[in-house]
């Protein structure tokens, strides 16, 4: 009689063993991966370095020639003024006249089928005098090849009305009295 409990014992173990989760569980391939803490389980598929690059832009203005974007994370007070905020803004040429002559200004640089697509702008807010200014830039071709990289002298102007700038004006406000946007994004 014990023979017979320990053949239906050892059944019942080797079934428990065949249906448990670890043995239906997806054999993943850990090649390169050392330490157990490097291991990434998520529901979500992984963001691809173009969605990424996306999520860092949240949209400040439209116009009709150029659509308007900044980086929130990029928002800092000035270190030797606190009343000047910079910003990196990145413009989105949309007019095809304009973008065909900075194709022509750059058309050395530029491959065949190749044109200028945006630029990013590091723009300075002056919040005491309601003014701006650009200090420098980099512009892309659709590719992402950087084309060129200009440095202005930094010369303020007066923000006017209705402009991306006013729009910029606002966000930096914001920011300089609570450190925030005010624009729903992701947890930092």
């Amino acid at each position: 009689m014990k023979k017979w409990q320990a053949l239906f014992l050892g059944a019942c173990v080797s079934s428990a063993l065949l249906i448990s989760p670890v043995a239906a569980a997806d054999h993943t391939d850990t090649t390169g991966v050392s330490d157990p803490s490097d291991w990434e389980i998520s529901v979500k598929p992984k963001p691809t370095p173009a969605e990424i690059e996306a999520a860092r832009w949240t949209l400040l203005h439209k116009e009709k020639d150029i659509h308007y974007n900044y980086e929130e994370k990029s928002l800092v007070r000035d270190a030797k003024d606190p009343n000047i905020i910079r910003v990196n803004v990145r413009a989105i040429y949309a007019d095809p006249v304009s973008v065909a002559l900075m194709d022509k200004k750059y058309q050395d640089k530029l491959n065949t089928f190749d044109s200028v697509s945006y630029s990013e702008n590091l723009m300075a807010i002056n919040l005491k005098d309601h003014t701006w200014a650009q200090t420098s830039a980099k512009i892309f071709s659709f590719a992402g090849k950087l084309v060129d990289t200009p440095v202005f002298t930094e010369t303020y102007a007066p923000i006017e009305k209705d402009t991306f700038q006013e729009s910029l004006f606002y966000i930096a406000q914001l920011f300089a009295d609570t450190g925030r946007t005010g624009i729903a994004t992701e947890a930092r």
